[in-house]
């Protein structure tokens, strides 16, 4: 703890100490301010990393699937799992970089209860997150706004969400939100191959990458309804090039393996967890629903139906959030209304549309972005810490009582600034011109 303190201490001072004397340090070297900015965010996550174990049901399931993909190879650790009943519902794209840690666990004798491995264990998302700030400032540069790309990349690498899920928590949704942040940046560059193959590594990551796929239908419909040239041979194309992607993939992992092996997986893992909501403050934890079986009923119907009904509406409102605010901002509102009115939705589902809000902020400027990217970001930051708190109570709680008011409370905020997402995303001008005044 003193440790600590004092790590926080210097890291205070020192960043006083840049922004003071920030333009005699670099001068014209202007890039040099962004490499500062990621290592001293860098420093401060890895010492974060190594002084709280994290949430130990995930760093369980880490710490093993890295051993047995060591141990067992690639080809074979799905195969060994299902023949020895073991827990594995993690497609294979982080599997590669479990394989990594598992291996240099072994090479250097790493004790699973010392800091040195939960650094390692912790430091692929750490980087991921770090990529993603460096992707900001990237996005700032080719918009000639070097200074504000700056500053938003700051704020992400030193975002509290995303440091307790990586550097605290020790989850890798940091990884995912790269490759999906990559992609949909891709796609409003009109690079169509570069964000396939983005969204097809992000789906390799996570199963949850399929939310996003109806901004990719919407995209794809705008063309057609455009009569732009070639579009059939570009869509056969990017549906050719992601599946080549994904099937790249997963064959590495399929010797002994059915042929729809990873369908199964992808099913069985969508399928999983039938509650109307986990420990995420939606709709429904409002209601008592907090790891309330689907069968059960909110105002005499049941949770499922909801369920189903408003992810409907929210994905088919979606369409007009993609033709009145493009794609970045029309992604955000696709998953900030899923996370809060769909079922089955975990505590971090929220976190891709932080980091899409920010760069939909830093290229089109608008005031009601920058808005609800402070309270999506303040909410979700809760939600997450909420739950990492109780877990890491001398009796762990893993499920946050549905009757908790804290979680009931933040629950109606995050509803209150969707319905202002609404607003904002159909009532158009109106309402950024009542953010400015």
């Amino acid at each position: 703890m003193i440790a600590l303190i004092l790590c926080g201490s210097a890291l205070f001072f020192g960043m006083l100490l840049f922004w003071k004397y920030q333009d005699k340090l670099f001068r014209e070297k202007r890039n040099i301010k962004i490499w500062f900015v990621l290592a001293v965010a860098f420093v401060f996550r890895v010492v974060l990393a190594a002084s709280v174990r994290g949430y130990s049901v995930d760093i369980g399931c880490f710490t093993a699937w890295g051993d047995m993909a060591f141990s067992q190879g690639i080809p074979h650790m799905y195969a060994y799992a299902a023949q020895n009943n073991i827990f594995l519902d993690y497609p294979p794209g982080y599997m590669y970089i479990l394989y990594l840690v598992g291996m240099l666990r072994r090479i250097f004798s790493l004790s699973t209860d010392s800091g040195a491995f939960l650094i390692l264990l912790k430091l692929p998302a750490t980087l991921f997150e770090l990529g993603t700030a460096y992707l900001i400032w990237r996005i700032g540069c080719k918009q000639e706004k070097q200074t504000a790309g700056l500053a938003l990349a700051a704020v992400y690498a030193f975002h509290p969400a995303f440091i307790t899920t990586a550097s605290l928590w020790g989850q890798v949704d940091g990884v995912f939100v790269f490759f999906l942040l990559l992609a949909f940046y891709f796609l409003s560059e009109k690079r169509h191959i570069a964000s396939t193959v983005s969204y097809a590594v992000a789906l390799l990551v996570k199963p949850q990458a399929l939310v996003f796929f109806p901004i990719y239908l919407w995209y794809m419909i705008d063309l057609f309804v455009k009569k732009e040239r070639g579009t059939w041979l570009l869509v056969i194309k990017c549906v050719g090039i992601g599946v080549a992607v994904f099937i790249a993939g997963v064959l590495p992992f399929s010797a002994g393996q059915e042929w729809n092996w990873i369908l199964k997986l992808y099913m069985g893992t969508l399928s999983s967890y039938n509650y109307a909501t986990l420990n995420t403050f939606n709709l429904y934890a409002i209601f008592g629903g907090n790891f309330t079986a689907l069968d059960q009923t909110m105002l005499g119907i049941s949770y499922q139906v909801w369920g189903i009904v408003l992810m409907t509406v929210v994905v088919l409102a979606s369409a007009c959030a993609y033709h009145k605010r493009g794609i970045l901002t029309a992604a955000a509102f696709l998953n900030i209304g899923l996370c809060l009115l769909g079922t089955k939705m975990h505590e971090r589902y929220m976190l891709p549309s932080i980091a899409l809000l920010l760069a939909a902020y830093l290229l089109e400027n608008k005031a009601g972005i920058r808005h609800f990217f402070g309270i999506f970001s303040f909410t979700a930051f809760l939600n997450i810490g909420y739950v990492l708190f109780l877990s890491l109570q001398g009796q762990p709680v893993y499920h946050i009582p549905q009757d908790d008011v804290f979680m009931i409370t933040i629950s109606v905020l995050n509803l209150a600034a969707f319905l202002l997402l609404i607003y904002y995303c159909f009532g158009g001008k109106k309402f950024e011109t009542a953010i400015k005044k």
